[in-house]
């Protein structure tokens, strides 16, 4: 099926990687990030399954996602051009753990392809001069610039949720960061110190992750300070018609490569709460519960 008539998910669905077989992927077309886009989750146990080779083409096919049609694909960050299928990365094997596939596709929005019949023009008051290019083309890129652009507010809305979920646990990393208390001390043997110094070392790189994603929130891309005002200047300008067809084009490619953008910084900001959660506030808490159960193993033979 042309993927311009696909119809978007309205959630997870389960498609087979490999034709006949049990062996299953989760696929997402058109999301509301995303509406020109499929996105893709392997499960681990799939690419185990494969013997741990599963191509980025075996994954669009199985997709249902037509090659030619197909832009690129940003893995783990990247962002890797599809040449058509000519691209040998594409029989490259996935890393085993990779999140999520993006496979942004090579389409215009249907309303941009020919319509049979008249076109209906839009309601317009004296008062309202017409936009300067109102040609379907040009509108059709105008309503894909929108779309692409409202995409990014609600990243940017998950974005502001994230980085108060950073600020918080950073400060718990800060204050689990601290030298043994007496009785810990003497309670703990020298392997507990050893792996106390090295927890430490987790907890400051974790805290200093989050610090680095709080501050590209603050201050980044998606700032004001950023390309933020461009960007919505841009839409602006599309809207009102103020843009030339190539001109136009422009906006619809630099707008959607800020949305990737985004997206990145989204995965990126996930994995830094995982990582400080994961590898900071849970390693302090293992290794400062068995202190405490020998603290107490300590003063009960004391008493």
């Amino acid at each position: 099926m042309d993927f311009a008539l696909r119809p978007a998910s309205i959630g997870w669905e389960t498609l087979a990687l490999v034709p006949g077989t049990a062996i299953g992927m989760w696929v997402w077309g058109k999301p509301l990030h995303a509406p020109f886009d499929l996105i893709v989750r392997v499960p681990v146990e799939s690419i185990q399954a494969c013997s741990g080779r599963v191509s980025l083409r075996q994954i669009a096919v199985a997709a249902g996602a037509e090659l030619s049609q197909v832009h690129g694909f940003t893995l783990q960050g990247a962002f890797i051009d599809a040449q058509a299928g000519a691209n040998p990365l594409l029989d490259h094997a996935v890393p085993p753990a990779t999140p999520w596939i993006e496979i942004a596709m090579r389409m215009q929005p249907v309303a941009a392809y020919p319509v049979a019949g008249p076109i209906m023009a839009m309601p317009q008051t004296s008062a309202v001069a017409a936009p300067a290019n109102t040609s379907p083309q040009s509108q059709a890129s105008a309503s894909a610039i929108e779309a692409d652009w409202n995409a990014v507010l609600h990243l940017e809305t998950q974005l502001g949720m994230l980085r108060k979920q950073l600020a918080t646990i950073q400060g718990k990393l800060q204050s689990l960061n601290r030298d043994l208390n007496s009785n810990e001390s003497v309670a703990a043997d020298n392997q507990d110190k050893r792996e106390w110094q090295d927890t430490r070392r987790w907890l400051r790189d974790a805290s200093s992750l989050a610090s680095r994603y709080i501050k590209e929130a603050d201050t980044g891309v998606t700032s004001m300070a950023g390309n933020k005002r461009r960007m919505e200047q841009l839409v602006e300008d599309a809207k009102a018609g103020k843009l030339s067809a190539q001109q136009i084009a422009s906006a619809q490619n630099e707008i959607e490569a800020h949305r990737k953008t985004v997206l990145n910084i989204q995965n990126q900001m996930q994995n830094a709460l995982q990582s400080a959660s994961r590898d900071g506030e849970q390693r302090a808490q293992q290794v400062l519960s068995r202190i405490a159960a020998k603290v107490r193993n300590h003063n009960s033979k004391r008493s």
